[in-house]
């Protein structure tokens, strides 16, 4: 049989079902991988780079509760809340940057944690739509809705669709859970490169009537030409 012959053949055995095997198979090894780098990065937190922050969050949170996770990255937070809260509770992400947000879904999803909700949203202290200044050439933990903090930098900034904390619970969407949970939730996380204090108008009515335990991060570095002190009046 001449060798083209065998080559289409081949080439036929391998471009049916079986071929869609094997893509399936590498598309769970790569989401497996991913997992487990997502495990390991909320182990490295834990034991290492936030002991105390992760220790804090797992002390306030039981059973049941709900978790909100503003600024939430690659979701190390996001993995020790849903830890935390159990099936029976929920934990609600937000992330601005679009390929981190899906990635965490996608993490969320495969992992069978169908109360994880990723919100690919900024948070302020109104709704509509703000800059976000990112830097360097892709997803950054440094991105921010604070205009000098890329200042000089080399990066991008794009526009992406912001709300409120007291909006967003608030929603007249009655087909969401959201109203229902506003009375639960007992932990907010805020890492948002310096726009906390508008994060915490934005969810002046959240912030005073459920009156959540907060763990955020706050650097004069961040505040450009206001204070620290402001973001605890």
């Amino acid at each position: 049989m001449p060798g083209g012959v065998l080559r289409g053949i081949a080439r036929s055995r391998v471009s049916g079902p079986a071929s869609r095997q094997v893509s399936d198979r590498a598309r769970t090894g790569v989401m497996t991988f991913e997992r487990l780098k997502w495990t390991y990065r909320a182990w490295r937190y834990r034991q290492r780079l936030e002991r105390q922050e992760i220790r804090l969050l797992l002390g306030h949170l039981a059973a049941g509760d709900v978790a909100v996770d503003v600024g939430a990255h690659k979701g190390a937070y996001t993995y020790w809340m849903r830890r935390a809260v159990g099936a029976s509770g929920k934990v609600y992400a937000f992330e601005p940057q679009p390929a981190l947000a899906a990635g965490l879904r996608s993490l969320a999803a495969g992992s069978g944690f169908d109360n994880v909700v990723v919100e690919n949203l900024g948070l302020s202290s109104t709704a509509g739509t703000l800059t976000l200044n990112v830097p360097g050439g892709g997803p950054s933990p440094g991105a921010s809705f604070e205009p000098g903090r890329a200042a000089g930098l080399p990066g991008q900034s794009y526009p992406v669709p912001v709300t409120t904390l007291d909006a967003y619970f608030q929603s007249a969407d009655r087909s969401a859970d959201r109203h229902v949970d506003w009375g639960r939730i007992r932990l907010l996380k805020c890492d948002a490169e310096g726009h906390e204090l508008e994060v915490f108008r934005g969810g002046e009515g959240l912030l005073t009537e459920v009156r959540p335990c907060l763990l955020f991060e706050c650097e004069r570095r961040h505040r450009g030409s206001g204070s620290v002190d402001e973001v605890f009046r």
